[in-house]
């Protein structure tokens, strides 16, 4: 009966999925229907008597009319089931629901402002000479409203309405865009979840290999938007948001490679990752070296698998993911290391950013305050998953997603930021992160996690690299 039921709701939430969408724009319209129905009404009436008398009493004369009067009852009949479908289905698909309370809002908004210009009949209906331009789309997540400044009377106070329509709408506005033909208001739908790495950890919600939970609103697809950016002031929270990304990553049995030049949190790790945590100038750049060169390696394999073909990556020939986090890169590129060493890591990390997705290796750079010196727009650009945790400057905004206009954080608590997922969010949103709560272990569950941990995946340095550079300095100038 259950399954029944199941596949009887699919139907009905694509049927309604055909009549909603969310690439559509819904426009607020106060004109009364009234005279329309009316007029429509006695169409179908005159219609219905007009096909009786013929059918009746065979008048010829009204033989001619027929197709006539046929198709008009037909048309009417359409469009009445229509109607009726479209609120039976408001039952099963919340969405229509919610476009009917959005639109009535709306409406009340217009009249309660006196945005409008409406003037009463003397038969009592209501003749709108102007009204303005607002038009609304629904998301997943959000509800966009915009106003067209169309210079009416009072179109210099379209950009300062959030009170008034957080008040009739009953959402959060969490961003306003001012334009020169346009003014858009951007609404949370929901509160966003702040996610205990525990409840994520034992959940019963089945999430893909390539998939890492970030709150009730968001997943992050690693492999369909790969790198990533983290960035946060001191005490933002971004130290466990990395650990919670480290813990996900290795329950994936993913290869991590740690980098953390100022040998803070992460290096604590070593003890767990062993050779695949490096700190000093040497290590790094020798890391590195073998990440780049087991990539290349694996592209060659992809060539030798039965299976090679058109558009198919490390998961489908059977590959685990590898991961290079390098934590604080700003710390490294700006202190006082070799610059041979410095130009070798960051070429080697660009290389690994342009070609890695496909091998399965994937760069996750973590720094305080993004330096446009060492991440330009490029670099910025095909980092996937940017995010910054903590109130930061406009200019700050601007360097990690590209733009810092209107972002303004309304959540105080650690782990709350701004986050943008290419292909996910059409800009940054924000969000909580999921948060190590009292009753989570990290350290007693990284052990566990890496305790089985296949060896033979991780680099063994020699004496002589761990002392310095085992190449020539023309291999680090042709890098």
């Amino acid at each position: 009966m259950n399954k029944k039921l199941s596949i009887f709701r699919k139907i009905f939430r694509f049927v309604a999925e055909c009549i909603h969408n969310e690439k559509r724009v819904y426009k607020v319209n106060l004109k009364s229907n009234e005279k329309l129905w009316i007029f429509n009404c006695c169409m179908v009436i005159g219609a219905i008597i007009i096909e009786y008398i013929r059918y009746r009493l065979k008048i010829q004369e009204l033989e001619p009319v027929k197709h006539v009067t046929k198709g008009i009852i037909t048309v009417y009949s359409l469009i009445i089931v229509f109607k009726i479908f479209k609120y039976f289905f408001a039952f099963f698909y919340t969405e229509l629901k919610v476009i009917d309370h959005v639109d009535s809002k709306l409406k009340r908004f217009i009249r309660m402002n006196k945005l409008a210009d409406i003037k009463v009949t003397k038969e009592g209906y209501e003749k709108v000479k102007y009204c303005p331009i607002i038009t609304y789309q629904l998301f997943y997540d959000k509800l966009i409203v915009s106003f067209r400044l169309d210079g009416g009377p009072k179109t210099s106070n379209y950009c300062n309405f959030q009170n008034q329509l957080q008040g009739v709408i009953k959402l959060k506005c969490i961003k306003i865009e001012p334009g020169v033909t346009w003014c858009r208001y951007e609404f949370r739908r929901g509160e966003i979840e702040q996610a205990k790495v525990n409840d994520i950890i034992n959940s019963d919600k089945k999430v893909s290999k390539d998939t890492i939970f970030i709150n009730n609103q968001l997943k992050w697809n690693f492999r369909k938007a790969p790198h990533a950016l983290i960035t946060g002031i001191t005490g933002s929270g971004k130290t466990y948001y990395l650990a919670y990304i480290i813990r996900m990553f290795l329950s994936y049995n993913a290869k991590v490679s740690i980098i953390d030049p100022k040998r803070s949190d992460m290096s604590f790790l070593e003890k767990y990752l062993g050779n695949n945590v490096a700190y000093n100038g040497d290590d790094i750049v020798t890391l590195l070296s073998n990440e780049v060169e087991d990539m290349e390696n694996r592209f060659e394999d992809f060539k030798k698998h039965p299976e090679y073909g058109f558009g198919k990556d490390y998961f489908d020939y059977g590959y685990d993911p590898v991961i290079i986090i390098f934590d604080e890169l700003m710390s490294f590129m700006g202190g006082s290391s070799d610059p041979e060493q410095k130009k070798y890591v960051m070429n080697s990390l660009l290389d690994i950013i342009a070609k890695g997705r496909q091998a399965g290796y994937f760069v996750i750079l973590t720094t305080q305050r993004p330096d446009t010196k060492f991440i330009d727009g490029s670099i910025r650009d095909q980092l996937s998953l940017r995010v910054a945790l903590g109130k930061m400057s406009n200019d700050g905004y601007k360097m990690v997603f590209g733009t810092g206009q209107n972002l303004k954080l309304t959540e105080k608590k650690k782990g709350a930021g701004y986050i943008f997922i290419d292909g996910l969010t059409e800009g940054p949103v924000e969000f909580n992160a999921p948060y190590l709560d009292p009753g989570y272990d990290f350290i007693d569950d990284i052990e566990k996690l890496t305790k089985d941990l296949d060896i033979s995946k991780y680099f063994k340095k020699s004496k002589k690299e761990k002392v310095g550079v085992n190449f020539s300095e023309e291999d680090i100038k042709k890098n």
